[in-house]
């Protein structure tokens, strides 16, 4: 299986959406997004925060919730 890893740097100041093409649902082991919280020109430093939750809105609306524990793996 090919294991294609999508590398994405999210701005925290933006309060934006990031658009990521390419990703297949249901492709599991296979896709990874490889995510980098950046604070200005730096890495977010979440050293302390006992809570990750990420939330993404797949191209039908809906709208997917993940936290830390589950299917998160929070490197630093």
């Amino acid at each position: 299986m090919n294991k294609k890893d999508f590398p994405i740097s999210i701005p925290l100041r933006d309060h934006r959406m990031k658009q990521i093409t390419g990703v297949v649902q249901n492709d599991v082991g296979s896709n990874r997004l490889i995510l980098t919280l950046l604070d200005g020109n730096t890495p977010f430093d979440y050293t302390g925060y006992t809570n990750i939750t990420f939330t993404v809105q797949k191209p039908n609306g809906t709208v997917y919730i993940d936290s830390l524990g589950e299917r998160i793996q929070a490197v630093s």
